[in-house]
């Protein structure tokens, strides 16, 4: 009886090594078959719940099913260090509820991760900062190591730290760290250690059992996991990618270059398809952007001069030198033999006159749109402005290429 009662009070670290017959753990068993795979489960389990109102799109992304989870570990080496510390999140309408594993000994791996996966199964989908890369397949090892099984875990899995390096030019950030882009949205943290610096916390606190050691390991955990839920706007940016802007209004506008000359540029306003939680400046010689909230604003300078359209049919064309021309070879019969030569790819081109809107390379066009350029080979293409062209579903598709072409 004392072995039965010990059993349902106490964690066995391998199952597989007791035998009983018929499920009468008191009676046919030694108990020197026990007594190895005995260990008190010191596993803490906090819960917290708190409100949430979003104030972008959060929850486009953070859906009911999903599970945000972020762990600590000793080390970098997922099969030599271990996780102490499992902190997770979910939500059931506005309602967040903050679930923390935390192993007060090393032997407390097995149990913390059971406790885990047997929350994690009720989620399809895991939410992560860099965790496809770290915290996964860490925490994969381990459930190997101790024969659990990994398929428990949701089998989507979004990482908004490989989410975020997919828009890297549109944020320009000067890191990528979670704290750095908490900072970009202008979110402010208690917390003040990183991972590295909590691994000599964890083990003065098994030592000494400090509760204000515990205290800060927790606050870190908890501060990643409800951060996660508060950066989850910055993935409102990749809609920037997908979806055109409307355009709003579109005009010519006159300004002053340096040298004070006068020169005209295409003005224009947008309505983004997501309202953006930090404003954006993207200058680029042949486009500037500020975008907020959720609109944009924008110019273009205008090219003045001689651009040229280049000819495919080069052998259909004669170069006149003197003049600096080509005529068709069916017209140039009575021109001199010495004022005229066989045209070449780099001299087969007509030009032109005008105003000239520099183009995104992956803009498509319609065959009656020529392409002008500087130079033969240059990859900087030009349209003559033409407002029948240049029309609003025109701008539309050309600022979602080139905030492509950002990327």
């Amino acid at each position: 009886m004392y072995l039965f009662e010990y059993f349902f009070n106490l964690c066995y670290t391998d199952f597989t090594r007791i035998s009983c017959e018929k499920n009468n753990y008191g009676q046919g068993c030694k108990a020197v078959y026990f007594l190895p795979a005995i260990q008190e489960i010191n596993m803490k389990e906090f819960t917290n719940f708190y409100k949430y109102d979003p104030t972008f799109q959060e929850f486009d992304f953070f859906t009911e099913d999903a599970l945000l989870f972020d762990i600590e570990t000793t080390g970098l080496s997922k099969k030599n260090h271990q996780i102490y510390l499992i902190g997770c999140a979910h939500r059931k309408g506005n309602e967040i509820c903050v679930h923390q594993f935390f192993a007060e000994n090393e032997d407390d791996q097995m149990q913390m991760l059971q406790s885990f996966l047997a929350l994690s199964q009720n989620f399809s989908k895991l939410v992560t900062f860099n965790g496809k890369r770290f915290d996964e397949p860490f925490l994969i090892e381990k459930c190997c190591q101790y024969h659990l099984d990994k398929e428990q875990l949701p089998p989507v899995h979004l990482d908004i730290y490989l989410e975020c390096k997919k828009i890297k030019p549109l944020l320009s950030l000067n890191s990528y760290k979670q704290k750095s882009v908490e900072t970009f949205l202008g979110i402010d943290r208690d917390d003040t250690y990183d991972g590295g610096q909590l691994i000599s916390v964890y083990r003065e606190y098994i030592s000494t059992k400090n509760s204000e050691l515990l205290d800060l390991l927790l606050l870190h955990n908890y501060e990643d996991v409800v951060g996660m839920v508060k950066i989850l706007p910055i993935l409102s940016y990749q809609k920037l990618l997908s979806i055109p802007p409307k355009m709003i209004s579109l005009t010519l506008e006159e300004y002053r270059d340096m040298a004070g000359e006068v020169q005209q540029e295409l003005a224009f306003t947008a309505a983004l398809p997501a309202t953006l939680p930090t404003p954006i400046r993207l200058h680029r010689p042949q486009c500037h952007l500020i975008l907020q909230g959720n609109t944009l604003r924008g110019t273009i300078p205008f090219y003045r001069g001689i651009l040229k359209h280049y000819l495919p049919n080069c052998k259909d064309y004669v170069y006149l030198p003197g003049e600096d021309i080509i005529v068709l070879k069916s017209m140039a019969s009575c021109i001199p033999s010495e004022a005229k030569e066989k045209a070449t790819p780099a001299n087969c081109c007509i030009k032109k006159e005008g105003l000239f809107l520099p183009l995104p390379v992956t803009l498509s066009l319609t065959e009656d749109v020529y392409l002008f350029t500087q130079n033969y080979n240059d990859k900087e293409t030009y349209i003559l402005y033409d407002p029948d062209t240049v029309t609003a579903s025109f701008m539309e598709q050309y600022l979602c290429c080139f905030l492509n072409e950002l990327t």
